[in-house]
């Protein structure tokens, strides 16, 4: 029987480790300048502080976490069905999703981000938001389409709040580097090995 409270706990573990170690940040950083610079004719992009990173890790953590917790992980809780073979488990799929959710804040915390600032956009005035609270924004519906807007837009306004459509391109792009991320950190829990490559530059978020 699988402990999901441990596996929940291991399983974002792994998945902010593996931003770390698939170089996410730094692909961002890359891709965004390389865009940055062709849209401003030359221009210098504008550079991060440590409180951007943290924000951009912030809606990356946020975003994956929906993303494993609405589509993800019913491969990996299933169950035998007396017609049908196998299906997914969905006890133990809503006990994992507790778990992940109860420790998600506590993780958070631990790398400084338990909220995170936003700017005021438009109408909508500055405001701390946290990550069970970004979660449910991409998780709310159940629409995938939504969220995927969302998402853009949330992390465009990270990368770029003064450019935000090359943001916004730059942010959507990076969505199947953060399902590898995912399916690496179930494959690996759930006793699969999924090797990630590996970068030297570190970040001091994790």
């Amino acid at each position: 029987m699988i402990d999901t409270e441990r596996t929940a706990r291991e399983t974002l573990d792994r998945a902010v480790a593996g931003l770390r170690e698939t170089g996410y940040l730094e692909w961002l950083e890359s891709t965004y300048r390389k865009a940055a610079a062709a849209a401003t004719k030359g221009l210098e992009p504008r550079t991060w502080s440590e409180q951007d990173e943290r924000r951009i890790v912030f809606e990356a953590v946020a975003y994956m976490s929906a993303l494993l917790l609405e589509r993800e992980v019913r491969g990996y809780f299933t169950q035998r069905k007396l017609l049908f073979g196998r299906g997914p488990d969905r006890k133990r799929i809503e006990a994992f999703r507790a778990s992940f959710l109860q420790y998600l804040p506590e993780k958070l915390s631990s790398l400084g981000m338990a909220r995170v600032l936003v700017p005021a956009v438009g109408s909508v005035a500055a405001h701390e938001v946290t990550g069970v609270e970004r979660l449910k924004e991409y998780t709310r519906g159940g629409d995938s389409k939504k969220a995927f807007e969302h998402f853009g837009s949330c992390m465009a306004r990270a990368l770029d709040p003064n450019l935000e459509v090359v943001a916004n391109i730059v942010a959507l792009e990076s969505i199947p580097m953060l399902v590898l991320v995912i399916r690496g950190a179930l494959d690996r829990e759930f006793g699969i090995p999924t090797p990630w490559p590996r970068r030297s530059r570190s970040r001091s978020w994790v």
